[in-house]
């Protein structure tokens, strides 16, 4: 695996050689024909993320840069979110499903015929095609990629890598807020921080091999179960703006039950495997990971 740095190089040549295998691979996906449309916006998004994760690694250390490149890469995700929301709230029901009685799941198939058929037609869209969105985002990433022997790091070592404690730090803010709050936003931000503590995670994974696979495990699994309570919040918002369209009122209301109690359960679950993970003060976790950074990096006898 290519998203992880290696101890023969220093953090400037990792980030650079890093950052232009992430984008080469999503311009691979975009030209893979072979490829769903639907999960080629997907695997853009997923490496959008990563590469943002990336630049959030070194922020400190990458000075005005990040701004822009963080900007470029949330740009072209955010251009596809459209298509893939819609394919989010398909996704989402399906799971639901999942969990229900045949005769509940059976009362919602009528409403999973219509989140498809309006996926299709904004996919069909001259403006919203898969195709078409895919193809603007190419051009970004071609730009993109010829700007990453640009990227300039002012420290190195652990001192360069001081975004992982931070992330930290605010994924820890974002956890007590969500539950503070209960609003589905608040989940959301919380969802993006522990995605951007996997990603780093991944990046630092040779420090402690098995000790950092547990822990990455843990946070992945977070990550998908804040992003299962995410999908479902997009459809429940979807249910109250357009639910006529989709069901009748009192299968809206079934549904939006179900999907409140199955919410219930991810954010239950979210809040136990968000204690464990958070459970390190920010401080401790910083002078934990430089041991094991120095360790690291004493050469092999």
């Amino acid at each position: 695996m290519s998203y992880k740095l290696k101890r023969s190089k220093t953090i400037q040549q990792n980030i650079r050689r890093i950052g232009r295998d992430q984008i080469d691979k999503a311009i691979a996906d975009i030209d893979d024909a072979s490829l769903d449309r639907h999960e080629a916006i997907h695997q853009v998004r997923k490496r959008c993320k990563k590469l943002r994760a990336l630049v959030r690694l070194v922020r400190p250390a990458l000075g005005k840069t990040y701004q822009r490149e963080n900007a470029r890469f949330r740009d072209i995700a955010r251009s596809l979110s459209g298509i893939r929301d819609e394919q989010s709230m398909v996704e989402a029901l399906k799971r639901l499903q999942a969990r229900l009685g045949d005769r509940e799941r059976a009362r919602f198939d009528p409403v999973l015929g219509k989140l498809r058929k309006k996926r299709d037609a904004a996919a069909a869209s001259s403006t919203q095609s898969p195709e078409a969105l895919l193809a603007e985002a190419r051009r970004s990433l071609g730009v993109a990629r010829r700007a990453v022997d640009g990227w300039r790091l002012d420290a190195d070592g652990f001192q360069a890598v001081q975004g992982f404690g931070k992330t930290y730090q605010r994924g820890r803010k974002a956890a007590r807020r969500a539950f503070e709050t209960g609003a589905a936003s608040d989940f959301h931000q919380w969802r993006k921080r522990v995605k951007y503590h996997t990603h780093h995670l991944q990046l630092l994974r040779p420090l402690w091999p098995r000790v950092n696979k547990a822990w990455r495990s843990e946070s992945k699994d977070l990550a998908d179960i804040l992003g299962n309570d995410h999908d479902l919040s997009l459809l429940d918002a979807l249910l109250e703006s357009e639910g006529e369209e989709l069901a009748k009122p009192r299968t809206r209301q079934r549904l939006q039950k179900a999907i409140h109690r199955e919410q219930q359960r991810l954010r239950w679950q979210a809040w136990e495997t968000g204690q464990r993970l958070y459970a390190e003060k920010p401080g401790a976790l910083k002078k934990r990971w430089k041991r094991y950074w120095q360790t690291w990096q004493v050469p092999a006898p």
